[in-house]
């Protein structure tokens, strides 16, 4: 089935240079950054959040591995609870949203079995049972997404 950008492989949404800029600040070497972007999502001003929203999906959709490997990391270590319980839908819609498994067929081997040991070893050392049992959603979500 051929696409609009005529490759068979399907488009990807064209990055403006704001965005690109503020996903690439996002995804550098300064982890809190991205923490930040995290806490946008969560604002209750619709224009901050939905520049936020942007953000997050051209991070998923053109750099997957540093998206999620920020998320995994942002869920270990936050001493913020509603970031970590974040983290964790968002790893699971992110993963076991789309039919087609995009995000996680975009991940790199390495990202996919580091991500599954990282989740398992999630489960066992959060303490709080409300993040405990995200993650056990996220951990099933995606376990059943790779028996299909």
């Amino acid at each position: 089935m051929a696409t609009p950008n005529g490759t068979g492989a399907p488009a990807q949404q064209q990055l403006d240079a704001t965005t690109a800029q503020q996903m690439a600040a996002v995804l550098g070497p300064d982890v809190a950054s991205f923490e930040e972007l995290i806490k946008a999502l969560m604002s209750t001003q619709n224009e901050v959040r939905d520049q936020a929203e942007k953000v997050f999906n051209a991070c998923k959709e053109h750099q997957a591995d540093g998206c999620i490997q920020r998320l995994v990391h942002v869920l270990k270590a936050s001493q913020q609870l509603e970031l970590r319980g974040l983290c964790a839908v968002l790893l699971r819609k992110a993963l076991c949203s789309d039919v087609e498994n995009k995000t996680w067929n975009a991940l790199t081997p390495q990202t996919q079995a580091g991500l599954k040991a990282e989740l398992l070893e999630l489960i066992k050392k959060e303490e709080n049972k409300s993040t405990a049992k995200m993650v056990c959603d996220t951990v099933s979500d995606v376990g059943a997404m790779l028996l299909e």
